[in-house]
Order: C-alpha cells, then structure tokens, then sequence
C-alpha cells in the first residue's frame, strides 16, 4: 500500500498526518502488517487511539546566583504561578535543578504564557536573562 492510499484512510482532525503515516509506514515496513485489510483495520484503530493537544512552553534562563537573589521575589512570582493554575492556564512547571539554572512551564495558550511572563517578578526584577516560549504537540492516549 502507497502511503498516498493510506493518507486516505487516516482521520485528520486534531492529529498529525505525517506522524500517523510514520508509525504505520513503519509497522508495514517490519513486517508487522501481513495484509491489507489488517493494515487498514490497524491504521483506523492506531488513528482514533490518540489525540494531539497543542500546549506551549515557557522557558526562562536565570542569572548564575538566583539562588541568592530570588527569596525577596519568590511570593509574588508563587502567587502568580497560583493564580495561572486556578484558572486553568498553567498545567506544570518548575526550575530546572542541578544546576539551578532555569525554569519550564507548560501553559494551555500562547497568550497565557506571554501574559505571564509580562506579570512575572523574576521578569521584572532581573532574575531571568532570557525567556522563550515554544508550542508543543502533546499525545493524549484514550485510556491514559
């Protein structure tokens, strides 16, 4: 089976054609699949056993003494990680530790993240040199 045939077969909406197309490209590549028919009945189950949900993630960079420098900023930057995540817009995050040298947060838009760092303390008072935001393509398995 060309995998232009299996395009067709893959329901589109919410996932990534291209990475469906790469899982069962590889099964039928390895001999997994034997037929047709259970080639297709396996690409419909694969298809509709996920979902992809788009989050964006917060990076910071800290100076190199943030531990020293970021007690007199640490409630006001919690209170805000707090209020991100009572109204649903922050899913996680943290510091990234050993060393000590930067943060990840996962938020549930791009507008929530920039409006975050803009509130930030540690934005505002210089303990974080540099931030970045990137969207990332999340799998949500049925069942998971």
């Amino acid at each position: 089976m060309k995998e232009k045939d299996l395009e067709k077969k893959i329901p589109s909406e919410n996932r990534s054609a291209a990475f469906q197309l790469s899982i069962m490209s590889y099964l039928w590549t390895i001999g997994r699949v034997r037929s047709r028919r259970v080639f297709t009945h396996q690409v419909r189950s694969f298809a509709s056993s996920f979902e992809i949900v788009q989050k964006h993630v917060l990076f910071y960079d800290y100076v190199d003494d943030v531990l020293e420098r970021r007690d007199e900023f640490r409630k006001g930057h919690l209170r805000l990680v707090k209020a991100f995540k009572k109204r649903g817009d922050l899913e996680m995050g943290g510091a990234f530790a050993d060393p000590v040298d930067g943060a990840a947060c996962v938020f549930s838009s791009k507008d929530a993240a920039e409006e975050f760092v803009s509130q930030d303390p540690y934005v505002q008072n210089g303990i974080v040199t540099r931030s970045w935001i990137r969207q990332w393509s999340t799998v949500a398995f049925d069942g998971a």
